[in-house]
């Protein structure tokens, strides 16, 4: 199990589980972030229609157990041709089913109910899994236009990002920016918020030492967060994927 210290990273070695699908892989992780053990669940999306028609029909076959309104969603999508959508749903929901039983065997959280955060893109899904309210973002990484430095980061906190990244050789404007867009909609997804143009600019970033602590300024009281973040710069799409929890002592 891999633990998240004073750095403002987390990563990833070798999976602790992986259930193999007609074409997809989900692949599952033991980390531990702010002291909170979190099951990670990682799935590459496929942009090929052969491989998306083969997971429906999969899911076909194993989603007995999920709930009428779980059904009638897939049944939509099926209707409506939307397989990208189709896609993204499954693996997700395959994730949790594989996810919590997992989460619940990795020591002292067993028995607490379960809370469940979950992303997607263009390339990826995520889910992550902990005792506790968890966010989970993930993010291409790409450089932001200007009308978007102006709307949700007033008070540059960009820059702030920047410099920490850099005591790590991470170098660029755009992971920064990137980065930051992951931890806010991570954040809101800890306080169960929807994403849109006037809850983001709402999430204040501040860097504490080799942390990043945001603040979800909508909440009485001020919502804190800690969040890490795993960047990858190898692949041919460069990421940012961001966990976000609320700290022990102030839970």
């Amino acid at each position: 199990m891999l633990d998240a210290n004073d750095t403002p990273f987390f990563s990833i070695d070798a999976p602790v589980q992986e259930v193999s699908l007609p074409d997809h892989k989900l692949q599952f992780y033991e980390l531990i972030i702010g002291g909170r053990k979190i099951v990670l669940g990682l799935a590459k999306r496929l942009a090929r229609v052969e491989a998306r028609q083969r997971l429906i029909k999969f899911a076909d076959q194993v989603t007995a157990s999920w709930n009428q309104v779980d059904h009638e969603m897939l049944e939509t999508m099926k209707i409506r041709n939307a397989l990208a959508r189709a896609e993204e749903f499954i693996l997700s929901r395959l994730m949790i089913d594989y996810g919590i039983p997992l989460h619940a065997s990795i020591g002292s959280d067993v028995g607490k109910i379960a809370f469940v955060s979950i992303t997607h893109s263009s390339s990826t899904v995520a889910v992550a899994i902990s005792s506790t309210p968890v966010g989970i973002d993930h993010e291409i990484i790409k450089q932001r236009p200007k009308e978007w430095r102006l709307k949700m980061d007033p008070f540059n906190q960009v820059e702030e990002l920047q410099a920490l990244l850099q005591q790590w050789s991470v170098d660029s404007r755009a992971v920064a920016e990137t980065v930051a867009w992951c931890v806010k909609e991570a954040t809101l997804k800890v306080y169960g918020m929807r994403k849109n143009i006037e809850t983001l600019p709402g999430i204040s970033i501040q860097i504490k030492g080799s942390k990043i602590i945001t603040f979800f300024l909508g909440m009485d009281g001020g919502g804190m967060c800690e969040t890490h973040v795993m960047i990858d710069q190898e692949d041919r799409e460069s990421d940012v994927l961001a966990i976000a929890i609320i700290p022990r002592d102030t839970a």
